[in-house]
């Protein structure tokens, strides 16, 4: 079944704006590091293991990402994990152990993996779709917001504080 061209222009706007905000959000607390290890009272070497024992999160999905997709499709995927995204980003400046920490970071990992397969399934079924291809220009609209990100989180950081900035900016790109 064809697409109506108006329908294609929406459906893309929509992803790369779905995509531009995961940037957004993905990059809104780098900034804030030297808050982060302060907070948890931790050395620049054990931050290190911190985040990357709490990366692995992200490996996770891929076992079993593409089977929840392909039974509940990926909107619903997308939305469940954006909240669930929402709710650690909020929750990431408040832990003052290590351990927390590392708990809430490898659940972001996790939530946002499986939100980013999820979401490039779609991507991909919809270029598949209108005969495009256009993940690329999507990947790109997460990578300026991404920056975006990082730029405008840089400057906020100087006058707002973590747990302020900690709950706008998630709430925001929600």
């Amino acid at each position: 079944m064809k697409i109506a061209e108006n329908r294609i222009k929406t459906v893309q706007f929509a992803l790369a704006l779905t995509f531009f905000t995961q940037g957004v959000a993905a990059l809104s607390w780098i900034p804030r590091i030297p808050e982060f290890i302060h907070n948890l009272g931790v050395t620049k070497e054990v931050w290190g293991v911190l985040i990357g024992v709490g990366g692995i999160g992200a490996l996770v999905p891929l076992v079993f990402t593409n089977r929840l997709v392909n039974k509940f499709g990926t909107t619903p995927i997308i939305k469940f994990t954006a909240v669930g995204m929402c709710l650690l980003f909020l929750a990431l400046p408040y832990p003052t152990q290590w351990w927390l920490f590392l708990v809430l970071n490898f659940m972001l990992s996790f939530t946002i993996s499986v939100f980013n397969i999820a979401l490039n399934s779609q991507a991909v079924m919809f270029q598949k779709r209108i005969g495009k291809v256009l993940l690329g220009s999507f990947h790109g609209a997460w990578s300026v917001g991404a920056a975006a990100s990082a730029a405008v989180s840089g400057i906020i950081a100087a006058f707002t504080p973590l747990k302020l900035q900690m709950f706008l900016m998630p709430v925001i790109c929600l």
